[in-house]
Order: structure tokens, then C-alpha cells, then sequence
């Protein structure tokens, strides 16, 4: 470019006090916001999640300000004019534009300085600078690029036809607004399959940061998947082709470039894990859409009599998880039929017993083998790919907890759950295990991540458990010889990982100690289990998901290591149709401090309470007759006998009523 034109084009934009005052507000709103947040204590994080989420707006502002100026010149009618001085096409876009885009460039300068400084200075880790240029590139800078590229490419459709630049402008904004993205099916249709189409027609217009009214999962991530980038290059390199075209009409560059578009077009659409908060009927709660029409209140486990003795798997992580597996199974005795449970959304591509195929039955969420004649051990070898929208599994991250059978599980189990006492809720059965196995693992994935099994040596894991989870993305790994084997950056805020490390293990501690003296249970098996934390997400929107114990390790979310939790985890698997037992876990989500003689003044208080709310009056007698009962206990047996009595009543007993359990009381303590 000509140095006076050049000179020409800056004085321009910069004598222009509508350009300057746009500018001046862009800038001046971006270092208050930045000032603000951090001022409030904001992590690096969480600034770079808040202007992803409102980039949308952000990029809108900067592509129709970059559409006004790109047609100023062809609507004061000397576009041509420049062009002739120039001897060249379009020279009021490539000057007026790069001095825009320099402007640009030092406000993502700006907002890239503010965010580091945030993190410096409120962050416990420097880990956002390790995830920090992909999610920036993908969440902030290419949907700003693609945005800028339409309305450079409208300026040119002005020319000819302003009212159709100005639609494609408007409709470009509009489908990659969140006013599309919300536009959602609370309930499947019935008759025609609408809503899979604009799902597939949403997804071709997924270049920003989706679902931003949900908190993000710190373990995932900002929505960095390969899949979405593939959606993003493809916009990138079709503008391109287009501008290209407009400029030199380079057939052949111009057909390679869209060839190129295309293809990264087909491959976004491959089966692809994403973890997306949305409130369709197939979003984050499609499986409580799935199996609400069954009977799906909590049930006795039933255990199988054979069992998957030793698990040889091989588990890449891509766009999916992907399963090459070996299964060991032993029966006590000879049967000619075996059900496996693996959930339904894992498509089975081979099977074979001893080698050779073998035809089965896929039923929902469960796998029936039959045999010709009866056997009592035999190897099943199974190969199978797919996700779980809650659970999931791609190479940004993986959260894969031991109780959800994304591996085989002898048995039917029940995935889902109903919760009828202790506080209700719903959510999926943490108690779904594997009888205790031999697990050889080999796991191949980009992310960081973590497992129960010891490592033997380079990605392949062996050991003996009664499940296996695998907790990976945006996570620390311990190397130190602690019972806490990793723990998430970014959730750490003002304290650093070895801060974070000794806060977990004296909450552990604490843990231990309440659940002895203050519930009375032996704690020699629990004490000596690892910790592996997941993040939140884990039981997000469901109850009972963020406290998990397993043979030999302890699967948890941050805050919810506790004695409360924990009891409430105990309770639940108990299932005992107890008042008192309500009273309890009432207490417990109550309690700020686990004392007995707290715990026992708060069900009393609750007991009053559900009195006061009573109308029939014979109901309102049994309250009354329970509350006494347990008063006249307490004051003859003590606050801690009494809240260790109830824990063994509600977790072990075989007495099967409250009434049964006061007469106990009653009887063991020679009572009045």
C-alpha cells in the first residue's frame, strides 16, 4: 500500500469522532471490566469464561462497525475514485480495514494483558497458561475473525445489493446467536424428527462459546473440542475461498480452498463426545428422560452369580471413547445365558466368545449372550465406541467414574435411580460396582488424566479394584506419596497446590474423625483409601453423584469431602423407609458443625417444625409420640449414644421399624 494512502486511511479513521468515540467506549468498557473483576477477586479463568461468554456481543459490535466502514466509501459514491488512484480493486476495504484491524489487535493485546494479570494475581497456579491460547484462539479471536469476514464479504454484496448485504449480516448474527442456540425441545416430538435437524443446523453455525448461562466445568474446559474447531476452519477457509474469488478469481486456488472447507465440514460432524448444558429432552438431562417411564426407584443390588474375573482393556480417547476389550468370565456353576450391562449409548462393533463371533441381543442398556449348550467360563472379547452426554470422554477431557458402566458389568444393572428417602432426588446408582477384578489397562488419550490403578509402566495400568474411573482434562496429578492423587488449578483461588493439597487432607482427616466418634463407624478399611477428585460436575443436577467409595479408592467433588456427605451417601445405600432416618439427614444438611448434641437439638427442631404442619391429628400424634420417645432417650442415654444408636439402626440393623428400633433402645439400655 501507497505510504500517502496509507497516511490518508489513518487520518481518516482517526478524524473520524464517531470511529473514535466507538473505540474509546470498546476500550474503556474492557479495562473496567478487567479492573473489576480482578479487583473482586475473579481467576484467570473464570475473566477468560466471562468474555467468552459475552463475545458474541462483543464480535456483533466489532463486524457491523467493520460493515459501516467497509461501505462508507460506497455509499458517499468514491469507492471508484479511490480505486482509480490506487490502480487497485477494493482499496478502500484493504486501507480503512487495516488500520481496523491494528485496532483490534491491540485491544486483544489488552484483554490478553488484563487476563494474565488477573491470574498473576488471584490464581493459586499458573495453569491457565497451558490451556490459555487454544481457548483464547477458539473462544475470542476465530469467532471475531469469521464474524469480521462476513461483513467484509456483505460490503461487497453492498455494491450491487444493500438490502441483501445487509440480510446476510443479519442472518450470519442471528444463527450464531444464543436466540438460536436456545431454541430447544423440552420433549421429544413425536411424529417428525424437527428438532435433530436444527441440532445439525445449529451445530454449522457452533463458532462461539455455547451455553453460557451455565457455569463452566473447570475440569472440561471452554469448549475446545476438536470437533468444534473442525466448524470453525471451516468458516475460516470458506470466507477465504470467497474473498479470493472476489479479488483475483483464482479458480483453482479458489476450488482447492473450498474442497478444504468441506472436508473439515464433513469430519465435524463425525460421532463426537461434547459436553453441553442445554435443557432439551437430549441434553444434560436425557437420561432421566430416558428412563422416567421405567421403574427406576432405588433397588437391593442383585448380584449376579458369575462374574467378569479379569478386564484386559484397551481405551483410546478421541472424539469418543473407543474400547478393544478382553473379559474373563467365571460361573459358579454352568448356564447356557449371560447378561452384561454397558450403557446404551455405547455401540458394540464386534463381539466374539473364544475367538470366534457369537450373536447377542442388544437390549437398551443390556447385553444377552445365549449358548447353544451350557458353559461355565469362557473370554469375551468386545470392541465398542461412543459417549454418554453426562459422562464424558474426548481428548479435551474425561470424566469416567467406576460406577457408571461405561465397561461391562456382569449383570443387569440399574443405571438410573429414584431416591425415595433421605431428601429424595434422583441421579445415577453410585453403587453399581464390578465383583472385584484383575484390571489391565491401557489407556491412549492427548489429555492429562488420572486412575485408581497403579501405573506398571508407560500408559498401561494394572491392579485389583471393584471398579475403574478415569478423572482427566484440566487436572495436577501428585506425584508426592499422599492419599490425594490430583486435584483441579483451575478451581484454586489465592493458595497454591501444596496449600490445596494440606486443606484436602485435613478435610479427609476430619472426615475420619467425625465419622468415628461422632457416628460411631470403624473407619480401619476407609482410612487407608486414595482420594481422587473430579469436579463438580460429577453429580451436577443430580443427587448423590459427588461422594463416591470404592474398595480402594474414594471418588469425590470439591466441597463435598465431608462427614456429611458421606453419611448421606451411606444413608441412601442403606434405603431404610425410617422417620427417624429422615429426621437424621435432615440434620445433617443442616449442621454446620458434627456434633452429636447439635445434630440431635436440629431433628428436634425439624420434629417441631413438621408438627406445626400437620392438620390430622392422628398424624400429628405419631410425631408427637416419636419426638418423645427420642427425648426421653436422649436425656437418659446421652447425645452421642444416641446419634451412634441411630447410625447402626439405619446402616446394619435387621430391625425394620422406628418402632422396633425404640423398643430396642428401651430393652439394651434398661430404660423406663
Amino acid at each position: 500500500m501507497d505510504k500517502k494512502m496509507y497516511g490518508f486511511y489513518l487520518r481518516y479513521f482517526f478524524k473520524n469522532k464517531l470511529y473514535i468515540l466507538f473505540v474509546l467506549i470498546q476500550f474503556w468498557i474492557l479495562i473496567a471490566m478487567i479492573s473489576f473483576f480482578c479487583s473482586l477477586g475473579f481467576t484467570g479463568f473464570r475473566l477468560l469464561y466471562l468474555f467468552s461468554r459475552w463475545n458474541f456481543y462483543l464480535s456483533v459490535l466489532f463486524a457491523v462497525f467493520a460493515y459501516i466502514i467497509f461501505t462508507e466509501a460506497i455509499s458517499a459514491n468514491c469507492e471508484e475514485v479511490i480505486d482509480s488512484i490506487t490502480k487497485r480493486k477494493s482499496s478502500w476495504q484493504r486501507g480503512i480495514g487495516s488500520i481496523y484491524l491494528i485496532v483490534i489487535l491491540i485491544y486483544h493485546l489488552t484483554l490478553i494483558i488484563g487476563i494474565i494479570f488477573t491470574s498473576i494475581q488471584n490464581d493459586g497456579t499458573r495453569y491457565l497458561f497451558e490451556i490459555f491460547p487454544r481457548t483464547y484462539l477458539m473462544n475470542i479471536v476465530i469467532p471475531q475473525i469469521i464474524l469480521l469476514g462476513i461483513a467484509y464479504i456483505a460490503s461487497w454484496i453492498s455494491a450491487n445489493n444493500k438490502m441483501l448485504a445487509h440480510s446476510v449480516v443479519l442472518f450470519f448474527c442471528i444463527m450464531t446467536s444464543p436466540l438460536f442456540e436456545n431454541l430447544i425441545w423440552r420433549e421429544k416430538p413425536k411424529n417428525f424428527p424437527i428438532d435433530s435437524i436444527v441440532e445439525k443446523i445449529k451445530w454449522l453455525f457452533s463458532i462461539f462459546y455455547k451455553n453460557a448461562e451455565w457455569v463452566p466445568d473447570t475440569q472440561y474446559g471452554l469448549q475446545v473440542e476438536n470437533v468444534r474447531l473442525y466448524i470453525q476452519l471451516f468458516w475460516i477457509i470458506l470466507i477465504f475461498t470467497i474473498i479470493i474469488w472476489l479479488h483475483k478469481n483464482y479458480k483453482k486456488l479458489s476450488i482447492l480452498c473450498f474442497c478444504f472447507s468441506i472436508f473439515f465440514l464433513v469430519i465435524s460432524y463425525f460421532p463426537a463426545s461434547t459436553y453441553r448444558l442445554n435443557e432439551a429432552w437430549n441434553g444434560i438431562f436425557a437420561d432421566y428422560t430416558y428412563y422416567q417411564n421405567e421403574e427406576f426407584d432405588i433397588q437391593e443390588i442383585q448380584e449376579s452369580d458369575y462374574k467378569i474375573s479379569k478386564y484386559e482393556l484397551e481405551i483410546d480417547v478421541k472424539n469418543n471413547l473407543s474400547v478393544d476389550g478382553k473379559l474373563t468370565i467365571d460361573a459358579p456353576i454352568e448356564r447356557d445365558e449371560f447378561v452384561f450391562t454397558l450403557y446404551h449409548g455405547y455401540r458394540i462393533k464386534k463381539l466374539e466368545v473364544n475367538n470366534e463371533e457369537a450373536s447377542f441381543e442388544r437390549n437398551e442398556d443390556s447385553i444377552i449372550i445365549k449358548f447353544p449348550d451350557c458353559v461355565k467360563t469362557f473370554e469375551l472379547m468386545v470392541k465398542y465406541d461412543g459417549c454418554s452426554g453426562k459422562y464424558y470422554s474426548n481428548s479435551q477431557a474425561i470424566m469416567l467414574p467406576g460406577y457408571f458402566p461405561w465397561y461391562p458389568l456382569a449383570g443387569d444393572r440399574q443405571i438410573f435411580i429414584q431416591y425415595p428417602y433421605y431428601n429424595g432426588g434422583n441421579g445415577y446408582n453410585p453403587y453399581n460396582r464390578a465383583s472385584t477384578a484383575d484390571f489391565e489397562v491401557k489407556i491412549n488419550t492427548n489429555c492429562k488424566f488420572v486412575t485408581n490403578l497403579p501405573k506398571k509402566s508407560g500408559n498401561v495400568f494394572v491392579g485389583t479394584s471393584d471398579g475403574i474411573s478415569i478423572i482427566g482434562g484440566n487436572i495436577i496429578k501428585n506425584n508426592n506419596e499422599s492419599a490425594v492423587l490430583n486435584y483441579l488449578p483451575l478451581e484454586l483461588s489465592n493458595i497454591d497446590g501444596d496449600e490445596y493439597l494440606e486443606k484436602i487432607t485435613r478435610e479427609w482427616e476430619q472426615l475420619l474423625k467425625e465419622t468415628e466418634s461422632v457416628f460411631g463407624l470403624d473407619i480401619h478399611d476407609l482410612k487407608a483409601k486414595r482420594i481422587i477428585i473430579a469436579s463438580k460436575d460429577l453429580g451436577r443436577n443430580f443427587s448423590n453423584n459427588n461422594f463416591i467409595e470404592f474398595n480402594d479408592y474414594v471418588l469425590v467433588s470439591p466441597d463435598y469431602l465431608n462427614s456429611q456427605t458421606y453419611m448421606s451417601y451411606r444413608l441412601h445405600e442403606s434405603g431404610k423407609d425410617s422417620k427417624i432416618g429422615d429426621l437424621f439427614s435432615h440434620a445433617l444438611l443442616r449442621s454446620d458443625v458434627i456434633e452429636a448434641d447439635e445434630i440431635v437439638k436440629i431433628m428436634m427442631t425439624i420434629e417441631e417444625e413438621r408438627q406445626q404442619m400437620l392438620e390430622d391429628l392422628e398424624e400429628v400424634q405419631k410425631e408427637q409420640l416419636v419426638s418423645r420417645q427420642l427425648k426421653e432417650i436422649e436425656q437418659q442415654i446421652g447425645d452421642e449414644n444416641l446419634i451412634k444408636e441411630i447410625v447402626q439402626y439405619l446402616l446394619y440393623s435387621e430391625l425394620r421399624s422406628d418402632e422396633e428400633f425404640v423398643e430396642y433402645i428401651y430393652e439394651n439400655y434398661q430404660l423406663m
